[in-house]
């Protein structure tokens, strides 16, 4: 039929496919589309970035292997100052127990005398 009738006008050009199936298979990549191949710069930034983030890593374990040993250094001076700390405080209970005795029979002497008088 003419323009103006019901029945639409074909184009000469029509494949029966819609516009966007059609520019996929003539070529047109105006529309977005997926690519199966990996450029050699996204694969070295890839590289780069593993490498960060393993060489970060790794920092960050020996910063807690430092840490751990420094506070294994720091507990075994805590128990050799505190064994000193026993040894003194054994000592000073030592010698005030003496001076008790003492004080005892010089009071247990003096006591022994008033009962003689």
């Amino acid at each position: 039929m003419t323009p103006g009738g019901n029945t639409p006008i074909i184009p000469e050009d029509y494949d029966g496919y819609d516009d966007a199936f059609s520019s996929m298979l003539h070529g047109n990549r105006r529309r977005w589309h997926v690519n199966k191949s990996i450029d050699l710069g996204n694969l070295l930034i890839m590289l780069g970035m593993l490498i960060s983030a393993l060489m970060w890593l790794l920092g960050r374990l020996n910063t807690q292997d430092l840490k751990i040993s420094s506070v294994d250094e720091a507990v075994k001076q805590e128990k050799m100052i505190n064994e000193r700390q026993d040894v003194d405080a054994r000592s000073s209970m030592g010698l005030v127990n003496r001076k008790l005795d003492n004080l005892d029979d010089k009071v247990t002497r003096i006591l022994e005398r008033g009962q003689k008088r």
